[in-house]
């Protein structure tokens, strides 16, 4: 069922319609005459019976993303004590995306299914924003932590043992709510989410949490333009 969403005369949504999770989409234009806001073309993401209507959304809503590797950023100290389970990451090709730590376990092209699982350590308090994959479920084994799900508009709390499905073409995001962090395996089957994690990381310094940072203008539209051409629609903010 398509959602009617109302806009004042300036095109903004009221921020009640973002922190609900309205499904939406940007990408980024040229000439943006808003520093704090991403202007969007129209798009759609073909899923049956729930088209996508596409806005744009300030960025004080949208405090989720890292560094693009090609991309300038400033640091800010993390001031959050952090203990992370070291977990067996000795060996495999590790990245820093966005705030975040990811090991590739298994990478897409080493099977002929496409198969890829990635461990991907996280802080309190991290969550992407709501998105939809097209061509790819995204599932989720927590195995320290514990994080809160929004899936198709419906949301459950999900701890270590436990697994979590976001299937194809449904809107979702997470958010880690134990306070020591989380650590999760991502499985996914194709290689979109991994072509878009090398492309929007740089490789880990150390196999710890990068310095944790804010994101600038144009780390939002390099990293939105990279989940768009991946397969990956942005279409609201992160859960607060």
């Amino acid at each position: 069922m398509t959602q009617a969403i109302e806009r004042g005369t300036d095109g903004r949504l009221a921020e009640a319609d973002l922190l609900a999770g309205t499904r939406n989409a940007s990408l980024p234009q040229k000439g943006v005459e808003h520093p704090d806001e991403i202007e969007v073309e129209r798009i759609q993401i073909h899923r049956i019976n729930s088209p996508h209507t596409i806005i744009r959304f300030p960025l004080s809503a949208c405090p989720w993303l890292g560094r693009h590797r090609h991309s300038r950023h400033r640091q800010q100290k993390d001031q959050t004590a952090m203990t992370m389970t070291p977990g067996t990451i000795t060996g495999k090709e590790l990245f820093w995306f966005n705030n975040t730590l990811v090991a590739i376990h298994v990478s897409s092209a080493a099977g002929e299914d496409g198969t890829c699982v990635v461990e991907h350590r996280m802080p309190y308090g991290d969550s992407p924003p709501l998105h939809v994959h097209r061509r790819e479920d995204e599932v989720f084994h927590i195995l320290d932590g514990r994080l809160r799900f929004q899936i198709d508009g419906s949301e459950r709390f999900a701890e270590a043992g436990e697994t979590v499905i976001a299937p194809k073409g449904l809107p979702h995001t997470y958010r880690v709510e134990s306070r020591e962090g989380a650590r999760t395996l991502t499985i996914t089957r194709g290689s979109d989410f991994e072509t878009m994690l090398r492309q929007a990381s740089r490789s880990a310094e150390q196999p710890e949490l990068p310095p944790q940072m804010q994101p600038t203008p144009e780390i939002i539209a390099a990293l939105v333009q990279l989940c768009a051409e991946n397969g990956i629609d942005i279409v609201g903010p992160p859960l607060g």
